[in-house]
């Protein structure tokens, strides 16, 4: 029997109002209507005592769908005479809520992480520096209405860095890329759906300065001239260094000692890139004796007295043929040796005829065989 009859639309969008219409067969009967969700056996009542209309608020429905993008309604109204004390009939009616939409990213912020205090004053903190700045990746972003964000994955230059419910990172080690870099975030929510963005920041390349070019020699009167009997020992460099987007000065210094002494405290400054050499013995030097030039090269996150690069270069003394350090092992020809448990040549070296290793072992940049050097097969140890 119905008594009444329900009209509800086929289907309504999660957050708008549903309106129940209801017709009834005399003016006196009042209604109570409740559902129940097809996806499950929940049910509620929506209201008592009501006569032809029932608007329904979907917002109360939002956390039935934190995690399906739709579900049918189905409802059921029970029709009562005036005092409520019989039922007169009943009806049923379905509807279709829809909980529709993606995430949407809003903004990706990346903000660096300076700890450095040098760069901390360059561009008031904000620069991204190759292997010292951290990033702190901050999304932005909001789930559509009825669900929640479930994850959110952060891409650097295409290498995820992390997968979390949280929407905010900060990086524990420095960035390692240079120039442009892309961060990514991947946004998903409680209903599966997903949502892309990104974003680019600019991060100034960064390495060490280092000598691009070194010399160094003896000399009599002309510095750029040498003179293997000379008194004198002249140097100059040019050294290649990181701007930093302007900020940043490379300096190299240069200092001497007799090889198996050590160096004095005080160097003497170079300009880098300079045509010339400069004169950097105050007394004459002994020409019977062989010298170590050290170079001191540093900027400013790599300082002087912090963490510079250092280069030696040998100024031999030709009035000696052959050396061997008190104690060690190896030889020097052509000058005093200043390495242990090496030969070192410091004069021009012609061979004539067949180079032969005969040793179980050979020793170079690359790692030998098991059995040795083979036919064709040259090994040379570099000693800095």
């Amino acid at each position: 029997m119905a008594a009444s009859r329900m009209t509800v639309p086929s289907s309504v969008s999660l957050g708008n109002v549903l309106r129940i219409r209801i017709s009834r067969d005399s003016s006196s009967y009042l209604h109570q209507l409740s559902y129940q969700w097809e996806s499950s056996s929940a049910s509620a009542t929506l209201g008592d005592n009501i006569g032809t209309s029932y608007d329904l608020d979907t917002a109360t429905l939002r956390e039935h769908f934190a995690s399906i993008s739709s579900d049918t309604m189905h409802i059921t109204c029970f029709t009562y005479d005036q005092v409520k004390a019989n039922i007169v009939g009943w009806s049923h009616a379905d509807v279709i809520i829809y909980a529709s939409g993606t995430p949407v990213i809003n903004s990706i912020t990346v903000t660096p992480i300076n700890e450095n205090t040098v760069i901390q004053g360059w561009d008031d903190g904000r620069l991204f520096v190759q292997g010292y700045t951290k990033l702190s990746i901050n999304v932005n972003c909001t789930a559509p209405y009825g669900a929640n964000i479930a994850t959110c994955r952060i891409l650097v230059n295409g290498q995820t860095v992390a997968e979390s419910t949280s929407t905010s990172f900060v990086a524990g080690t420095p960035i390692t890329d240079s120039g442009t870099v892309v961060i990514a975030a991947t946004v998903s929510d409680t209903r599966n759906n997903t949502v892309s963005g990104r974003t680019t920041i600019n991060v100034q390349p960064y390495s060490r300065p280092y000598a691009s070019a070194a010399s160094v020699l003896r000399y009599s009167s002309d510095v750029n001239t040498e003179d293997k009997e000379g008194t004198n020992i002249s140097a100059k460099a040019t050294i290649a260094s990181s701007s930093v987007n302007g900020n940043n000065v490379a300096y190299v210094k240069v200092r001497y000692k007799q090889a198996g002494s050590i160096y004095p405290t005080d160097a003497i400054t170079l300009t880098s890139g300079a045509a010339n050499h400069k004169k950097i013995n105050s007394d004459a030097v002994d020409k019977d004796i062989s010298y170590v030039v050290q170079f001191i090269i540093y900027d400013k996150l790599n300082t002087e007295s912090g963490n510079p690069t250092y280069l030696e270069v040998i100024v031999p003394t030709h009035a000696v043929t052959l050396h061997s350090m008190d104690g060690g092992s190896g030889l020097g020809v052509g000058g005093y040796q200043t390495k242990s448990d090496a030969i070192q040549l410091y004069l021009d070296t012609y061979l004539s005829g067949r180079l032969i290793f005969d040793s179980g072992a050979a020793y170079g940049t690359n790692e030998p065989t098991s059995t040795g050097a083979s036919n064709g097969q040259v090994y040379f140890q570099l000693i800095d």
